[in-house]
């Protein structure tokens, strides 16, 4: 629960107005509550297999360790994240500051949500998808884009009156059929109007922070396994994969024993756990034992786009097997009928991705052969 869990450990909401910053000193900067502000990277002291520094190209973030005399744009946490993961030297060219302190009461709300959809999932009740789902979109609701139009239904007898005083910001309407009666015709009216974008507001500077505060916690595990020498080889906004290799000698089994351990010796806090901003195995396989089930092969394409092939045993320690898997933007039983349409496992048609990618496409229909319905919406 990365998002939850970083309202939690921001330190609150900055208070008050931002200020522009004239004072670039990092003793400045370090005393104030928050500032966000656009950088000039001047050197780059060490460079990572998943880098945290972003230029954006043809709308594309494009994350890279070649950053030196590039520009990017962080907020306090992901500077000081920068200088301690990446070792950069930089210039601070622009920005704003918030030194009005800062409201955590959003500490103790999503703290109470995160216990108590604890119980409810243990109770595999239902409810904790709503409480999760409120959890995860109130990072959401902080940096809304701009709301570029607004619907209305009018009452027909309000009509005319209502397209007089409004006619500069309609921007089309439509009768709704089920409204019609043969007595008095068309009751309502539904009315899309242009929303002026000075009418527009969010809080990004919540939205920013928050952001910020999530990646922190995934880097201070992420770049601790890789100075450990432990591959990471898919890193994902609330999760990361790495092989787990066994130690024949020295004082940890395995990699994941080590990473857990040096993880307390330098923060203080457990990795692994059902606690807010504790990690726990993503794999899933039915009537496994949890501690039992491992990945043994993987493809992975990108992000949200990889499948992993899962082992593990049960109860009477039968062994089982399953497939792990993603795909954006394809529903799971399209992704098993394609399979089935090209007489291949699930796991076989990613490799056929792999293999093909750059060369040719793989055509999903997402009808499942006219067996699924998809609507597409209209104004009627």
């Amino acid at each position: 629960s990365q998002y939850p869990n970083a309202f939690t450990k921001m330190g609150g909401f900055l208070m008050g107005k931002p200020k522009i910053i004239t004072n670039f000193s990092k003793a400045f900067l370090d005393s104030v509550d928050g500032y966000f502000v656009k950088i000039k990277i001047l050197s780059v002291g060490k460079k990572r297999v998943f880098p945290m520094m972003l230029l954006r190209e043809n709308g594309i973030n494009n994350y890279t360790n070649e950053m030196e005399g590039e520009c990017m744009y962080v907020d306090k946490i992901g500077l000081e994240d920068l200088i301690k993961h990446h070792k950069i030297t930089y210039e601070v060219i622009r920005g704003y500051y918030f030194d009005e302190g800062r409201n955590n009461k959003i500490a103790e709300i999503m703290s109470g949500l995160y216990e108590a959809r604890k119980i409810e999932k243990k109770k595999k009740n239902v409810k904790q998808n709503a409480l999760k789902n409120l959890m995860n979109s109130s990072f959401g609701r902080t940096i809304m884009m701009a709301i570029t139009d607004e619907i209305k239904y009018v009452n027909i007898r309000e009509w005319a009156r209502f397209k007089k005083r409004n006619y500069n910001r309609i921007h089309s309407y439509a009768y709704i059929h089920n409204t019609f009666n043969s007595d008095v015709g068309w009751k309502k009216v539904r009315v899309k109007l242009m929303k002026p974008i000075n009418e527009h507001f969010n809080h990004a500077q919540v939205g920013v922070e928050v952001l910020s505060q999530a990646k922190r916690g995934m880097n201070e595990m992420m770049y601790l396994a890789e100075d450990l020498g432990i591959e990471v080889c898919y890193q994902d906004t609330d999760s990361s994969h790495y092989i787990n290799r066994k130690h024949k000698e020295g004082p940890y089994k395995d990699d994941t024993e080590m990473l857990c351990a040096e993880y307390k010796k330098r923060t203080g806090k457990e990795l692994m756990g059902d606690d807010l901003g504790q990690f726990s195995n993503d794999l899933e396989l039915d009537k496994a034992v949890d501690s039992s089930i491992i990945c043994v092969e993987a493809f992975y394409l990108q992000k949200k786009i990889y499948a992993e092939k899962v082992y593990g045993v049960d109860k009477d320690g039968n062994k089982l097997t399953g497939v792990h898997i993603r795909l954006k933007g394809v529903p799971h039983p399209t992704i098993h009928h394609t399979a089935k349409k090209l007489g291949i496992s699930v796991f076989d048609l990613y490799k056929k991705l792999y293999d093909e990618r750059n060369k040719k496409a793989t055509k999903f229909d997402l009808t499942n052969g006219g067996k699924k319905c998809r609507w597409e919406y209209s104004m009627d």
